[in-house]
């Protein structure tokens, strides 16, 4: 699935099928964790939250786009659910001296049985509260 919208709220808006694994993993349990890279940046995010689904012809409107096309047969295809993910915490990552770097420390550090050092990146916990 890709993002459709952050919305003012903090709020992360998705486009999914009534039939998908994700809407029943949802139906069953609505914590849910997503993960986000930019690989090119070395940037990754992980966020923990709670999942809600919408079928209402209203949210579908409003939270449409073009690009869904190719997975449905329009906004009206009776497939078509809202996934809205209120986030509750976040944790992100990036290695500033690119992967390659990275990895080198990393293997120097299980050649030499010593720890891995994270010198090279920047990592945090981001609690989120409305």
């Amino acid at each position: 699935m890709s993002l459709q919208e952050c919305d003012d709220e903090g709020n992360l808006w998705f486009i999914s099928s009534k039939e998908s694994n994700k809407n029943m993993e949802i139906t069953r349990d609505n914590t849910i964790q997503l993960y986000f890279m930019n690989d090119g940046d070395y940037e990754y995010l992980s966020v923990l939250g709670q999942a809600f689904i919408y079928d209402d012809k209203s949210t579908i409107e409003d939270k449409w786009s073009v690009f869904a096309n190719a997975w449905f047969d329009g906004k009206n295809d009776t497939n078509v659910s809202i996934i809205r993910v209120t986030p509750k915490e976040a944790y992100y990552w990036n290695t500033k001296a690119g992967k390659f770097v990275s990895m080198l420390h990393f293997f120097t550090a299980i050649v030499t049985a010593s720890k891995a050092s994270n010198k090279d990146g920047i990592e945090g916990k981001i609690t989120i509260q409305f």
